[in-house]
């Protein structure tokens, strides 16, 4: 039997928000942006609340899972993998009464990420490959989870693979030619282009970058190097939007996404922008700096555009720092902050982290009635 991680079941009770509430298989309208809310056709506003559905088995229950991970992307390939993304949305998306609580998980966005697909380091060396993907594997995902009531953010190549020297400067000119190239194809493909319930995220963390690509002035968090962040994201923008695709797209910010507030002179010109966030806890146990750093850092963009936070978790166990944290500082603080704010949605954890006892082959979950 699996158990709800402590963090998750503390923040589902209360984390279902006044502008929309979330249930398995609500409708899933398209979204978008209106000054500093994303809304409804309605022009009601609206909050998202989920979690990231990660790629690879590892992170998924790793050798014990009931599924290999796909090799050539084609429809036998994929269909173990498929079996289980859509495990996890149905239970992220049940609402009624589970293991032994009153109430099920709420979720109504998922992140999805995939970087293996036909890409080799960074060079596209497979480009059937990467198109089977989109369309025997995240096209039917996209679908599914229209059906359970998940909206999909879609996250684009990872940025990690494309750094120079060491993980800071990972925005290089290559990655940005890159991302217009996986966006074109990603934007652009039949089942993604406007579908309802997909929004984009250009790509994950971006760290450094030079102030002027090319010139190997790398950096983060002044002028110069905010103002060539400008311009590398909107070319990227720009491209999605070439393709005739309109889906609300959230940009991530530098500084592992963390630098919030560079978009406040520096933002991405176009319809249907949002900006991205990494929350964490850093093993700080003080309030305090948590409302200082929202209030210094990250308030001036919220108050202003919609944000959305693709990362964020804790666990007071953790070793090494970042999510080292407790429900009773970092967890109710985060939530009284983006509940205040009114237009921040936000992501619990990976789906590993989230629900305990993966390695006990939990493909085969049964569900409460």
């Amino acid at each position: 039997m699996k158990k709800l991680n402590k963090m998750l079941f503390i923040f589902v009770l209360g984390f279902i928000p006044i502008q929309m509430f979330a249930w398995q298989g609500m409708p899933t309208p398209a979204l978008h942006v209106d000054g500093r809310y994303l809304k409804d056709p309605n022009g009601k506003n609206v909050l998202l609340h989920g979690y990231m559905q990660p790629s690879t088995s590892y992170f998924n229950g790793g050798s014990n899972v009931n599924y290999t991970d796909p090799t050539n992307y084609n429809p036998s390939d994929v269909a173990g993998e498929l079996t289980y993304y859509e495990k996890v949305a149905e239970l992220m998306t049940h609402t009624g009464s589970l293991y032994g609580k009153s109430n099920g998980w709420y979720c109504s966005y998922v992140r999805y990420l995939d970087g293996r697909v036909g890409w080799d380091n960074g060079t596209l060396t497979d480009a059937a490959k990467f198109n089977r993907w989109i369309t025997n594997e995240c096209v039917p995902y996209i679908n599914y989870c229209k059906s359970v009531g998940l909206y999909v953010v879609i996250c684009g190549q990872p940025a990690w693979v494309n750094a120079n020297d060491d993980g800071s400067k990972n925005m290089t000119s290559q990655y940005k030619q890159n991302l217009i190239t996986w966006w074109t194809a990603v934007a652009g493909a039949t089942g993604v282009k406007n579908a309802d319930n997909v929004m984009f995220e250009i790509c994950n963390e971006p760290v450094g970058i030079e102030s002027s690509l090319g010139n190997g002035q790398w950096g983060w968090g002044d002028n110069a190097h905010n103002q060539a962040f400008q311009t590398y994201m909107q070319d990227i923008v720009n491209a999605i939007r070439n393709t005739g695709a309109n889906n609300v797209t959230w940009v991530s910010s530098l500084c592992w996404s963390t630098s919030m507030s560079q978009f406040v002179n520096y933002p991405i010109s176009g319809n249907n922008i949002g900006y991205v966030g990494h929350w964490y806890a850093y093993g700080d146990p003080i309030a305090s700096h948590f409302q200082d750093n929202f209030n210094s850092n990250w308030k001036p963009c919220t108050d202003r555009y919609p944000l959305l936070i693709t990362e964020c978790m804790w666990n007071q166990g953790d070793s090494y720092g970042l999510i080292n944290g407790t429900t009773e500082v970092f967890g109710n603080t985060t939530k009284s902050l983006f509940d205040t704010q009114g237009n921040v949605s936000w992501v619990i954890g990976m789906t590993g982290d989230d629900i305990g006892h993966l390695s006990s082959g939990w493909a085969n979950i049964t569900y409460p009635t």
